[in-house]
């Protein structure tokens, strides 16, 4: 089996995991080039892995595939607000033609959902991460009606002391990629992505993810996709676990797990960084 493998960025957790996977398999996985993937602060290029895969396509069995890569250059980049919206959905659509160049071609994709912060990177972005974060979950507790007084007020001083610019593409961003999230819906519903994974990124039991999630749910559920979607917390497994899908189903194999959590109890605690317990993630 060929497998197409477009990872979410260059970092080895992301991108080599899964192809010692595809190694271990003994499949045959093939990735864009690497300065194509970007590394760090500096995004992929999607334009580049675009034209990759109209040559490869033709090739490949199965494609895995970083929506976020796609439209806007990897994970980081995804936090920014550009490029805007219909370069972004351009970009994604595109898949559409790599399905085309190939009959019974499979695409799998993964989607992330925006964390509830900004990226840190030095010192003063590392102030702007707590604000935003902590501002992120204050908001949904207001609107939720749960914030003290004491909330309330503290909510107020942080709306007046994050820099309006950083909040204002904070927000252009998240509203972005949420429009993308509904997008990579319609083409799991057209047929042109067979599987999604919405992968949530860092985030907390209350902050504007849970409403989006809401509304992804309630599109999944009136378009009939319940058994081609999948939404969980965590991102950087996400190809590796697509990967490892592509070549079981492949093999018509069907893994079962049982877990033991330690201490007892332990499945109801929700991890830093993430929106729900441990058991139902699992």
């Amino acid at each position: 089996m060929k497998i197409g493998f477009v990872p979410l960025d260059d970092r080895p957790c992301t991108r080599d995991f899964a192809a010692a996977v595809a190694r271990i398999a003994g499949e045959d996985l093939t990735m864009p080039p690497a300065p194509l993937l970007g590394h760090f602060l500096t995004p992929g290029s999607p334009e580049g892995i675009l034209a990759w895969l109209k040559e490869v396509g033709p090739e490949l069995d199965v494609l895995v595939a970083s929506i976020d890569m796609l439209a806007y250059g990897g994970l980081i980049a995804s936090r920014s607000p550009e490029p805007e919206h219909n370069l972004a959905r351009e970009r994604v659509a595109a898949l559409n033609r790599v399905r085309n160049s190939r009959p019974g071609l499979r695409i799998l994709a993964f989607n992330v959902l925006m964390r509830i912060s900004v990226t840190c990177s030095d010192a003063a972005s590392a102030r702007c991460w707590e604000m935003v974060h902590r501002l992120s979950i204050l908001e949904d507790r207001a609107s939720l009606g749960l914030c003290s007084e004491a909330e309330l007020a503290e909510k107020d001083r942080l709306l007046v002391s994050v820099p309006a610019d950083v909040l204002a593409q904070y927000k252009r961003a998240r509203a972005r990629n949420h429009a993308v999230n509904l997008f990579c819906l319609d083409l799991v519903s057209a047929g042109v992505i067979d599987f999604l994974s919405f992968c949530q990124e860092d985030a907390h039991v209350f902050g504007p993810h849970r409403a989006e999630q809401e509304t992804l749910r309630d599109r999944v559920r009136r378009l009939g996709l319940a058994e081609r979607v999948a939404m969980y917390a965590g991102t950087d497994e996400a190809g590796t676990l697509l990967v490892a899908r592509a070549i079981n189903e492949r093999r018509g194999l069907v893994p079962r797990f049982g877990f033991l959590y330690v201490p007892p109890g332990a499945e109801r605690n929700v991890p830093v960084f993430e929106d729900r317990p441990v058991e139902e993630n699992v």
